[in-house]
């Protein structure tokens, strides 16, 4: 779809909602009836002092070691109930847009400066009767501990809700690594060469139950089937569960954990079979007392042993999302940037230990003080030249909110102290080199 196609699309969904509004106040629709808008702006800015922690000077410097811009995101979600038993959705996100890179005035929509735009939920919801129904379509898929899978992605999802309880069950395809039909030369053409032999299917089972208002269980059952490569298949299976505990003075205690086991076909020596066997798991605390509140976070992801020679991979197959409050260490919460080290670790099947910790002070009714400060590691030092250590992060910022928690300011700054491990993973020149890393931010975000 070109960009005219798009701008037609959203002016569409806009004068469809203007004219039920008015059908409304015409005819007395009842307000269920009539479309909700959700709307989510946000400002961001970034600057960090390089994209490593080396300072040598490249000898091509064309673009400068610093790392800096200005982005904006615009989230705009349309729900309608035109029956109480069936409810539509879409969500876009137009960005994140860099403002000296995406040209609001590029009419050009392969251009490289034209704004970034994502579909990313479009779904039709059915309910059967009061308990029973099914959602199909994009829809965004999360398991209960986040470590494993949090994603938007083509689905079909059947569940049955008993007042605090639901169970759901899901059937989804992530988008191919390599595109079926990039020869087709006609529409027909590219439906005809899509097939399911390549695909990458997940399947979920998924709980959600509550006693109370004090206790959460939520447990899972995911099921990967990878056959983008050919004759390689991967087949890796993710039982999960959250538990949370609310105590009556706002205290929050939560456990996440993981275990993963599959097959690897050809994947191993001699193009021997892999086995896939790991776990995962993650603690969270928060603690208010008077005017000041701490967060505990601590993350554990089993390492492989970094002998290319057995048939066996410890490693946590790790989606990079985590609770910590850590920026650096892990994934940035107020914008991800896509090179958190919890994940390069991961990925390197190093394994992963991250210790955190967030102190807030309520310094007014609309204003916090926050202390950010992290440790982390890995676990299996084969995998990273016998260096262990990523570092410590520390970070000071403020956060401003008012009418009603509808806007929020955030500034803050800090850095990374790195160790070996991050090193290797980040520096392109030197990877001995330790140079720490410093950067600032600041997010203003509006939301109704």
């Amino acid at each position: 779809m070109n960009a005219r196609s798009l701008k037609i699309a959203i002016l569409a969904i806009v004068i469809l909602g203007l004219a039920l509004t008015a059908a409304a106040a015409e005819n007395k629709i009842e307000p269920k009836n009539l479309p909700s808008i959700d709307l989510r702006l946000q400002t961001f800015f970034l600057y960090r002092n390089d994209a490593d922690f080396d300072r040598s000077k490249p000898l091509y410097d064309e673009y400068g070691q610093s790392v800096g811009y200005f982005a904006t995101i615009f989230e705009p979600t349309l729900d309608w109930q035109p029956i109480d038993q069936v409810t539509l959705r879409y969500g876009a996100r137009i960005g994140e847009n860099l403002w000296s890179r995406n040209d609001a005035e590029q009419n050009d929509p392969e251009d490289d400066s034209v704004q970034v735009l994502q579909h990313r939920e479009i779904w039709g919801q059915v309910m059967f009767n009061e308990a029973f129904g099914v959602r199909a379509g994009y829809q965004h898929i999360v398991d209960p501990t986040r470590l494993f899978v949090d994603r938007y992605m083509g689905a079909a999802t059947m569940f049955y809700e008993m007042k605090k309880n639901k169970i759901e069950f899901t059937v989804g395809q992530f988008p191919d690594a390599v595109y079926e039909t990039t020869g087709a030369q006609t529409a027909a053409g590219e439906l005809q060469q899509n097939n399911f032999e390549q695909d990458i299917f997940l399947l979920a089972l998924r709980g959600e139950f509550r006693s109370g208002y004090d206790v959460y269980f939520f447990p899972g059952f995911y099921a990967l089937f990878d056959n983008s490569e050919i004759n390689r298949e991967k087949t890796l299976f993710n039982p999960c569960l959250r538990l949370a505990y609310f105590f009556n003075h706002g205290t929050m205690i939560a456990t996440d954990l993981a275990f993963q086991w599959g097959t690897y076909k050809q994947s191993g020596p001699n193009n021997e079979d892999l086995d896939l066997m790991s776990g995962a798991a993650e603690v969270s605390a928060f603690v208010p007392i008077k005017r000041v509140s701490s967060y505990t976070d601590l993350l554990l992801l089993t390492s492989d042993d970094g002998d290319r020679n057995d048939t066996l991979d410890t490693g946590y197959v790790y989606s990079g999302k985590s609770s910590s409050p850590t920026l650096l260490l892990t994934e940035n919460w107020l914008l991800d940037q896509y090179d958190n080290l919890d994940e390069s670790a991961a990925a390197q099947r190093a394994g992963l230990f991250v210790a955190s910790e967030q102190i807030t002070v309520h310094a007014a009714e609309s204003l916090q003080v926050f202390g950010i400060f992290g440790y982390g590691t890995a676990l299996d030092g084969d995998n990273l030249d016998d260096e262990r250590t990523l570092g410590y992060e520390g970070d000071l910022g403020l956060s401003y909110h008012l009418y009603e928690n509808h806007v929020r300011f955030t500034v803050l700054g800090g850095g990374l102290w790195p160790g070996g491990a991050a090193a290797l993973l980040k520096n392109e020149i030197d990877g001995k080199a330790k140079d720490p890393q410093y950067h600032g931010q600041a997010n203003m975000q509006i939301h109704f």
